[in-house]
Formats: structure tokens, C-alpha cells, sequence
């Protein structure tokens, strides 16, 4: 059933989305560490299609952290699912299974996923 006319799938990530922003601002420190989502990305296997640089089959890490510059939020969006991604995904197939298990992991763990990868911005 619809909470506020937004179906529930949408209205349950956007208040994930925002809880994890208060969470932040309402414990020093509470930004998940890139270490911790280093973790995250090495179980989830992202590393198979995703490296540093040009060499995977997916888009290179450098070049998502550009593309979510300054967008932490947009990127814990598009990882639960609320937002499209701001590059195009050459395997969308292969990349939708691997949202359903990101999805499937708890706040901080996706929080600290999306640390991870925005770490990987070039200097």
C-alpha cells in the first residue's frame, strides 16, 4: 500500500537515504570509513568488473567517482535503487542482480560502500 501516494519500495529507500544523512550529522565520526567499504566491495565481488583503472568490464572506479563528485547522497541512491545511474552501465542485466545484493545489505554497509568508491576520485 502506497505511504504518502509514493509506492513502498521508494518511500522505504528514501527514508533509508535519510536516516543515513542524520545518522551522520547527529554522531561525530558516523561517516562510514572507505576501509570499511573496501570490505563491503570485496565481498560483494564488485572488483570482478570494476578496478581502479580502464581494464574491467564495468566502469573503472575513478570514473564513478567522478561521476558522483560531491554526490554521496546520489550514489547511496542509485546503490538502493531510488536513482538511475549517472553513467550508462554497459552489462544492465549483470548489474541489476548486483544492486538486489547490494539492496539486501544494511545502511552502513551501503554507506560505507558508497565512501569506498567516491575514494577513488583522481587528485
Amino acid at each position: 500500500m502506497p505511504l504518502g501516494g509514493w509506492p513502498m519500495k521508494v518511500c522505504g529507500n528514501r527514508l533509508l537515504i535519510l536516516s543515513l544523512i542524520l545518522s551522520w550529522l547527529a554522531v561525530p565520526g558516523a561517516v562510514p570509513a572507505a576501509d570499511d567499504g573496501s570490505r563491503v566491495f570485496q565481498e560483494l565481488k564488485c572488483g570482478l568488473c570494476h578496478k581502479p583503472d580502464q581494464k574491467g568490464a564495468g566502469p573503472n572506479l575513478q570514473s564513478i567517482a567522478q561521476a558522483y563528485d560531491q554526490q554521496r547522497e546520489g550514489l547511496i541512491a542509485y546503490l538502493t535503487g531510488t536513482n538511475e545511474a549517472r553513467m550508462g552501465i554497459a552489462k544492465p542485466d549483470l548489474m541489476k542482480g548486483s544492486l538486489g545484493k547490494i539492496q539486501q545489505r544494511s545502511a552502513e554497509d551501503i554507506a560505507a560502500l558508497a565512501a569506498h568508491l567516491l575514494s577513488f576520485k583522481p587528485r
